[in-house]
């Protein structure tokens, strides 16, 4: 006889995030709470694993069966192991939800530009970045913040975003650092 016994989903599911890591064949997937989903998604990207808000009652039923998935402070995501049955309901939802979303966004401006495969095809003229200085005596001096003035093919032509008088000149790509997109978003 067979102690299977059907578990109900939590009310406090709010994302789930699920696919097969590399070199395991197992598929795998876990629920998040509401509070914990920009850190998940950021990991379940990097991971290169998929996610699915549960925005609907239909939705949150996909999470039975699907254990608790854990933050570790480091950020990174611990998932179980589902059942074949699960994880196709989740990957045919998945598929669902993405045909949907794209068949709204036809014809339909979008308000933030495509997220880039390489950060640094972000950076254009106009840009904050930070950018090394060295003092007088050749000694690294620490990274201060410049804006970009020109893009060149190994590297920035950039100015002083503090002190514009005094010039910058060109530097490698490997003297200059990029923002995170939400310190960027305080200086405006």
């Amino acid at each position: 006889m067979s102690g299977t016994i059907a578990r109900k989903a939590d009310v406090s599911a709010a994302l789930i995030v699920y696919g097969r890591l590399d070199g395991v064949e197992l598929p795998q997937a876990a629920w998040f709470r509401k509070e914990d989903i920009r850190t998940v998604e950021t990991a379940a990207a990097a991971l290169k694993l998929s996610t699915l808000k549960l925005a609907s009652p239909e939705d949150q039923a996909l999470a039975a069966g699907i254990s608790e998935g854990a933050v570790k402070s480091s950020g990174r995501v611990l998932l179980g192991s589902v059942a074949t049955d699960i994880y196709q309901r989740l990957e045919e939802r998945g598929r669902a939800v993405a045909s949907t979303a794209t068949a709204d966004t036809k014809g339909v401006d979008q308000h933030q530009p495509p997220i880039a495969k390489d950060a640094w095809e972000q950076v254009k003229p106009g840009a904050v970045v930070l950018a090394a200085y060295w003092d007088k005596k050749n000694q690294p001096a620490g990274w201060w913040p410049a804006v970009v003035v020109k893009v060149c093919d190994n590297g920035f032509v950039l100015r002083w975003r503090d002190t514009p008088d005094i010039p910058l000149g060109k530097l490698k790509r490997k003297f200059v650092a990029i923002l995170h997109a939400e310190f960027l978003a305080t200086l405006k």
